[in-house]
């Protein structure tokens, strides 16, 4: 380790301007990388909510979550599921994997969640995408 050291301190010029080149390189590299101050991210989730004033929280849960569960399951890319049950209302929240074609995913929910509410007493159904200028803006 000594004779690393040696060898450095003999050669400080040396080093010194490797030292000043990496700096003006990463510098140079810096500024000339595109920038954006609030870049639009598609984040690949989907929210379904279903209002339903009145409804218990165990009705919420059997009578929507169960239904809406089992149609939105096949969905291609769909990562994590997570639902909600609440009094006077229900909502399933979609995760997908990153590269998802939003357009298709949007269509293959709406045609589940048709299938689901025909099986609802119901039908009110919100279903909205998110990304992170929506988010900021909040």
């Amino acid at each position: 380790m000594t004779g690393l050291i040696d060898w450095a301190s003999a050669r400080a010029r040396m080093i010194i301007a490797i030292v000043a080149l990496s700096l003006a390189a990463g510098v140079y590299a810096y500024t000339g990388l595109p920038k954006e101050g609030e870049p639009d991210i598609e984040i690949p989730a989907l929210f379904i909510s279903v209002p339903f004033p009145g409804i218990s929280a165990e009705d919420s849960e059997s009578l929507l979550i169960r239904t809406m569960e089992t149609e939105l399951a096949d969905l291609d890319g769909l990562k994590k599921m997570n639902a909600t049950a609440a009094e006077n209302y229900a909502g399933i929240a979609l995760e997908f994997e990153f590269g998802w074609d939003k357009t298709k995913i949007m269509a293959d929910v709406r045609d589940a969640m048709n299938k689901a509410e025909t099986k609802f007493p119901m039908e009110r159904i919100n279903i909205q995408s998110t990304n992170s200028t929506s988010l900021n803006s909040r």
